[in-house]
């Protein structure tokens, strides 16, 4: 019995001994409470040209460290999303971005020792290929770990773009707040216009980009508007005739926005018209813009309320009042004129 045990003891022995080598072991730390699935291989020491290999294994992030005492070389970082029934060497690997740690632009090989951070979504494997190496050891290092599906953190704490973030589609900067370009702020747009930040004690105007915190000036009846001042002019009438009240400026509109007169007389009337001046006030392009006014004599003519236009002239003409009969007009009007 005993010569029987020893000699399966004997056979287990050779068994292990006929046993291919164990890959390089590849480990996943479960023992931290707060897991987050990380890959790390052990150091992989290279004397000349060759391969370094790392399953994914549900991980999206790869970093990769080259260090060592050594001559030129050329590495690079590459992916593949072959099963595992294609070996390593008929695998067909496509080059990965490399983004220096900790800031850089990205490349797609290295020629010296250094840290980078590499997307692996969607790969199987990834391989340190390392082309060309003169002499001495480069000592690589790989690890996985797993972001955020879609976010992937890139370049860090350059000058220019302190942090980008990139989604599936395209790149975003998180503003450093160094430049106008790349403001803290937040600025007011349509998608076409931006608006403007300007001193409190500058006017608004129509063509203004700034955000004004009262009306617009825009609004379409100015004497509707307070950020417009209005003037007045007096109605002083002593007979029948036709006066003006408020002449031309330019090529600008008179908005009558109300006026307060009395009328007097002999079965006074009034009527308010616009024109330019030839011979006489309002005498060529006459236009007659209220209806005759025929009150009992002495009685109080009011027209418009001050908030919004009553009538208005046509671009460049005269406001003026033709009364009849042996009239007299005595009060104010308030108006625009723009």
């Amino acid at each position: 019995m005993k010569t029987y045990a020893r000699f399966l003891a004997l056979a287990a022995v050779a068994l292990l001994a006929a046993a291919p080598a164990a890959v390089r072991a590849q480990n996943y730390n479960y023992g931290n409470p707060t897991y987050t699935p990380t890959a790390v291989i052990t150091t992989t020491n290279l004397t000349a040209a060759g391969d370094v290999y790392f399953q994914v294994q549900n991980t999206n992030a790869v970093s990769v460290q080259l260090t060592g005492s050594h001559g030129s070389i050329v590495a690079a970082v590459q992916g593949t999303n072959q099963g595992a029934d294609v070996p390593n060497a008929s695998a067909t690997w496509t080059a990965l971005t490399m983004m220096p740690v900790p800031s850089g632009n990205g490349v797609a090989s290295v020629s010296g020792n250094g840290f980078w951070y590499v997307n692996a979504s969607g790969m199987t494997r990834v391989r340190v290929h390392v082309s060309t190496m003169a002499s001495g050891t480069l000592s690589v290092n790989v690890a996985g770990s797993i972001v955020p599906v879609g976010v992937t953190l890139l370049n860090p704490n350059t000058t220019a773009n302190p942090t980008t973030i990139q989604d599936s589609t395209s790149t975003y900067y998180l503003p450093s707040g160094d430049a106008a370009a790349r403001g803290i702020y937040v600025r007011e747009t349509d998608g076409t216009n931006t608006a403007a930040v300007k001193a409190a004690s500058t006017p608004a105007a129509a063509t203004d980009p700034a955000l004004v915190v009262a009306q617009s000036p825009n609004v379409v009846d100015p004497c509707a508007s307070p950020m417009i001042a209005k003037s007045s002019a007096v109605i002083n009438v002593t007979s029948s005739s036709t006066t003006k009240i408020v002449d031309t400026s330019g090529s600008t509109v008179i908005y009558a926005c109300g006026f307060t007169a009395s009328l007097a007389g002999t079965t006074p009337t009034a009527l308010i018209t616009s024109g330019t001046h030839t011979s006489a006030d309002c005498d060529t392009g006459a236009a007659v813009l209220t209806g005759t006014f025929a009150p009992t004599a002495g009685s109080v003519l009011h027209v418009g309320s001050g908030a919004a236009t009553a009538f208005k002239t046509a671009a460049g003409a005269q406001l003026c009042v033709t009364t009849g009969a042996t009239s007299t007009l005595e009060g104010v009007l308030t108006y625009v004129q723009k």
